[in-house]
């Protein structure tokens, strides 16, 4: 989906070259359950981005993952921002990188964005108020990674599951009722965004690793009445918006000189975030 699609009237200018959902990616998303943006970004922007996060890595800002160790080397490098992860404004990172900053911003006025469409995709017909709510974007929560393939790294590949569900060990020790909880139960729409170095030849070092497999809507189905399994690819300056029902996995990274760069944002229903701002603030 590309930026010559239409679109609705911008809620602000992007300096990521981030634009708001149109209305042909609206009806893809409400009938499929997913939509591909190719491009993502302006020209320049994913290699920045790349750029930016190996400074940050190198600056200890975003940390190894503990448990992502292979030989006491890492293979994956996490941070999340946003109010509940309790980093917002003033934590390191954001004073470390405007560069962060612009991109948060510019997904939250995407999220604005969606509030623009829903109206449309449920007229549409594929989809409910209930699958697809209003969303508070003050509540978004943006994750930056980098990731490597290793032949030990068993877990860098994601079973099928669904945002809404805490699917992986660190998740499902989560205490039941904690905010985090809550958080990813009211998750209501998920954006991901991925780009990759050059490689020696001059040429991104797209492969496999790391694309998104998608099992399509219960509601949209082929002619067999089944549903369709289909496979995004996290390729240079990509991103997939879905909605986080949608089921889908994490495919593995290959073991030789694979690296992917990626963001993922996650928006809560707005009915939800109310119950979660007050509990915050107390």
């Amino acid at each position: 989906m590309n930026s010559s699609n239409p679109t609705i009237a911008p809620t602000g200018a992007s300096s990521c070259g981030l634009h708001p959902i149109g209305l042909t990616e609206a009806l893809n998303l409400a009938r499929t359950g997913y939509t591909l943006r190719d491009p993502l970004f302006d020209a320049t922007f994913a290699d920045r981005l790349i750029e930016e996060i190996d400074r940050l890595i190198e600056l200890g800002i975003i940390p190894a993952v503990p448990d992502r160790m292979v030989r006491q080397h890492p293979t994956e490098w996490v941070s999340v921002l946003g109010i509940v992860s309790g980093n917002h404004l003033d934590g390191p990172l954001w004073k470390a990188s405007p560069l962060v900053r612009r991109l948060f911003e510019d997904l939250q006025n995407l999220g604005r964005s969606y509030n623009s469409v829903r109206e449309t995709m449920i007229a549409g017909g594929c989809v409910t108020e209930a699958e697809a709510p209003p969303i508070a974007v003050d509540g978004m929560e943006m994750n930056l990674s980098r990731v490597i393939g290793s032949q030990d790294a068993r877990w860098s590949g994601h079973a099928l599951h669904q945002d809404t569900h805490r699917f992986n060990p660190g998740m499902q020790a989560l205490p039941q009722g904690s905010v985090q909880h809550n958080s990813i139960r009211a998750r209501a729409f998920t954006v991901s965004g991925y780009a990759r170095p050059l490689g020696s030849d001059g040429e991104r070092r797209n492969d496999w690793g790391g694309g998104l497999p998608f099992l399509v809507r219960p509601s949209a189905r082929n002619m067999a009445d089944k549903s369709v399994f289909d496979i995004v690819p996290a390729n240079h300056n990509t991103g997939a918006l879905f909605f986080p029902h949608t089921t889908h996995g994490v495919s593995r990274m290959p073991a030789t000189n694979s690296v992917r760069y990626s963001f993922q944002a996650f928006y809560p229903a707005s009915e939800a975030w109310k119950t979660i701002s007050k509990r915050l603030s107390q």
